[in-house]
Parts: structure tokens; C-alpha cells; sequence
């Protein structure tokens, strides 16, 4: 069975992500969690929630329509607040350059693409340098098939 539109999506985002970040920062699907090795910065992307448009969801008998949010997760290390705010700023302008580029995402079954908005930063000053993260969120419009979630 072919993957689900979410994944897809998430795949789809990873690579638009990694090609505008051209080798400054690591990219990954699914993980949020830091690791020994974690190279920074780390822009880690995750399915937040969806839930159907409309009355259930189901807008004709053929497909259903959902809100999709995916969370952004952006880590940036270093020693100074204002350098790892500036290299946050600078980082997410690049990505939202990137994702506002196409409103489909290069997909068929997505058919808008809305910057939601950001959390405050986390400071996590336990570490040698200070790691600073930042969550931004974004709202895809998406219709799959009623039978199952691989698209239309």
C-alpha cells in the first residue's frame, strides 16, 4: 500500500526544507529529541493533529478534506542569546521562503499551505553551550480518499 498523504507530505516538506537550508542545518522527519551526536543546527518536522473540514468531513461521497498541522522544530546552538536568535530568525525566514514557494507543496492532494505561527523559545542551558528551541506550526489543507489516506 502506498504510503499515507500525511507521510508524504512530511517527506515532501523534509526535502523542500533540506534543499533551501543547502547543507546549514540537519533535517529530519519524526524526531524532536536531541541526540549525542545531533549536528546544529536541527530543524526536526512532526504531524501535530488533523481534523476533517466540513460535516465530518466528508465534502461528497468521493474524498474528505482535512487541516493538517505539522510542527517546525528548529534547535540552534550556541554561546550568546542574541547569535542564536539571529541564526533562528534567519534559519525560519528560510524555511517559510521555501514552504510559501508553493501553496501544493508539489502535491496534488494538497491544495493550501499556511504559516500558523511560533512558541516562545526554550533555553536549555544544561549543556556546554546553550541550545535554543523554537517551534513554528503549519496548516495544510490536504483531501484524501474515503477508504483510505493515500490521496485521490
Amino acid at each position: 500500500m502506498p504510503d499515507s498523504v500525511f507521510y508524504t507530505l512530511l517527506a515532501s516538506l523534509s526535502s523542500t526544507i533540506t534543499t533551501a537550508v543547502a547543507g546549514s542545518a540537519t533535517v529530519a522527519i519524526g524526531r524532536t529529541e536531541l541526540l549525542e551526536d545531533t549536528t546544529f543546527p536541527f530543524v526536526g518536522i512532526y504531524l501535530l493533529d488533523d481534523v476533517t473540514i466540513g460535516e465530518l468531513g466528508a465534502l461528497n461521497l468521493s474524498f474528505l478534506d482535512w487541516e493538517v498541522r505539522i510542527g517546525i522544530e528548529i534547535y540552534i546552538k550556541g554561546q550568546e542569546s542574541y547569535n542564536r536568535e539571529r541564526e533562528y530568525l534567519n534559519l525560519r525566514n528560510t524555511i517559510h521562503a521555501a514552504l510559501m514557494a508553493d501553496h501544493t507543496q508539489g502535491l496534488s492532494f494538497v491544495t493550501t499551505t499556511v504559516p500558523v505561527g511560533a512558541e516562545q523559545g526554550i533555553l536549555d542551558g544544561t549543556s556546554k553551550s546553550t541550545i535554543g528551541s523554537w517551534r513554528t506550526a503549519w496548516m495544510f489543507k490536504v483531501r484524501t480518499g474515503i477508504a483510505d489516506m493515500t490521496g485521490v
